[in-house]
């Protein structure tokens, strides 16, 4: 007597190859990700979900993304996400070129004038992949050439979006009905009563 066919099986094994397909066209070439200092080749394996386990949420890069290729190749990983999961991204003190500095090619293979112009598109293709962004900190990254074109990008996402610090602090979340009243906005469990006035006990004399 002869087995009966499993179609469910052959369809399975048929969506894990697919899967795997698609993992593979996500992820970062080998060598791009080569020219990546540590932190940041593991930051861009975790986003293309390399290493497995969820996507992350918050990233700090502070110091580890010091060239257009190192931003192009995060935002690429960014931009590779289904759905991008960043809310956080610190991305601190990175020496990125210069205004006037000799230029480096871009991610599409052309100059834009300078290697400071190409860094400064990598940004704000950063900032416009990553829908869910709420908080980014550029602290010593950010040149004063920089900050309308970045602080445009930052302020197209919605009207509670905001720049601090000249330019070196974006965040996303300012609740404005919590700045007029946050009582209304609070849990209940978080807003301590008022202590109420201990009334001295009448035929009881103070000493």
């Amino acid at each position: 007597m002869e087995r009966p066919a499993r179609p469910r099986r052959r369809l399975r094994r048929r969506r894990g190859a697919e899967a795997g397909n698609k993992e593979k066209e996500n992820q970062i070439p080998a060598a791009a990700l080569a020219k990546c200092a540590p932190p940041l080749r593991l930051a861009v394996e975790r986003l293309s979900g390399a290493k497995g386990g969820f996507a992350p949420k918050w990233m700090n890069l502070d110091s580890q993304v010091n060239s257009l290729e190192a931003v192009a190749t995060l935002a690429a990983a960014c931009k590779a996400q289904a759905t991008p999961s960043l809310v956080t991204l610190s991305l601190r003190y990175c020496a990125l070129p210069a205004p006037g500095a000799d230029g480096q090619d871009g991610a599409d293979g052309q100059d834009g004038g300078g290697g400071s112009d190409d860094a400064l598109d990598a940004l704000v293709d950063l900032v416009a992949t990553n829908v869910n962004l709420e908080t980014l900190y550029l602290h010593g990254t950010v040149y004063e050439d920089w900050v309308d074109a970045l602080a445009e990008a930052w302020h197209a996402r919605g009207a509670l979006h905001r720049v601090r610090n000249g330019g070196q602090t974006y965040l996303r979340k300012v609740d404005l009905a919590y700045l007029q009243d946050r009582t209304k906005v609070q849990p209940a469990w978080s807003i301590r009563p008022k202590k109420s006035k201990k009334v001295p006990k009448k035929g009881k004399k103070k000493k």
